[in-house]
């Protein structure tokens, strides 16, 4: 018998590998699982957290029923009245109204309804309430619009040559007025503009002031704060950018006010710079915002879906959810 050796042969048969596409098909085929996995994970958690507190106000509801019948047309002054109060899973604001009305709001982490004593828990938050777990704010300015009328603002005219008027605009920037004020005569302006006073304001924080103004020429403009203390005396002023503003053309301007040390009150002038203003031009200001903090918000006043008026509308402050 014959015996073949066979030296060095090495066999050559294929190996079985991913290709660089079928990787890819791979990852996106994950990815796109996983995509499904968290949107329907935060779904669950969304209708969960929606039955803690729909459930919340149904029982919020009962309980202020209950108390009506010794208490009728009349709402509880507090939901504590009622035994109601914050815990870990839900957390409450609470509004009462004439003839027993009221109206909560109720949420869970991102999830806010709302329940009233004519209608049952639905989404969203009552008017004057933060929304989705975010804290409301209040425009401080307590004629922010010019709606009904020109109160508690004041005309500034330190460098303004010529003469002029202001009166009530329709058609506003916010709302359906504005003021306007239009030059008789012929002159310069340096200074010029409207000013206004806010009152037991907090030294500790930080508050942002915005405007909108509008011109028929290319003016600078800016608004700048005087902070004063409890005596009126001004302890620092604070300007912000003077841009010159496009004609015809709504412009919003805006500055941040630090907390400042026996600030109690606050004088804020919407003023030009220096340049020309003719007979028959125009200066236009609307939607005066002053809230507390650093972030300057949409424009926001009672007005404003979801928010409230703190007393006489259009001539007060102003509440609700951050727009």
């Amino acid at each position: 018998m014959t015996t073949y050796l066979h030296h060095g042969h090495t066999s050559n048969s294929p190996k079985s590998a991913f290709t660089i596409v079928e990787l890819l098909i791979v990852i996106v085929v994950v990815a796109i699982l996983a995509a499904i996995s968290i949107v329907a994970y935060n779904g669950i958690q969304e209708r969960a957290r929606a039955s803690t507190v729909s459930s919340a106000l149904a029982n919020a509801k009962k309980k202020i029923s209950v108390w009506q019948v010794d208490n009728p047309n009349t709402a509880p002054a507090s939901l504590a009245t009622v035994g109601i109060t914050d815990d870990s899973a839900v957390s409450y604001q609470y509004s009462s109204g004439a003839n027993g009305s009221y109206c909560i709001t109720a949420t869970n982490g991102t999830t806010s309804l709302k329940v009233s004593d004519s209608a049952p828990p639905s989404s969203g938050g009552c008017p004057g309430h933060g929304q989705g777990g975010v804290a409301a704010i209040t425009n401080l300015v307590t004629n922010p619009s010019f709606e009904s009328s020109l109160s508690g603002w004041s005309i500034n005219t330190p460098g303004f040559t010529g003469s002029a008027s202001c009166g009530s605009l329709s058609n506003g920037y916010s709302g359906s007025n504005a003021m306007r004020c239009t030059a008789s005569s012929n002159g310069t302006v340096g200074s010029y503009g409207i000013f206004h006073q806010i009152y037991n304001l907090d030294s500790t924080r930080s508050y942002t002031l915005s405007a909108y103004v509008r011109t028929s020429v290319a003016l600078p403009f800016r608004v700048t704060a005087e902070r004063r203390n409890s005596s009126g005396s001004n302890i620092g002023t604070v300007s912000g950018s003077q841009p010159t503003l496009a004609p015809n053309t709504w412009t919003r301007l805006s500055l941040t006010i630090p907390p400042t040390p026996n600030m109690d009150r606050m004088t804020f002038t919407i003023y030009s710079g220096s340049g020309n203003y003719n007979s028959g031009n125009t200066i236009d200001f609307d939607a005066v915002m002053l809230t507390e903090g650093t972030t300057l918000h949409s424009y926001a006043d009672g007005n404003t879906a979801d928010w409230i008026w703190n007393n006489s509308a259009n001539n007060s402050s102003s509440t609700g959810p951050q727009p």
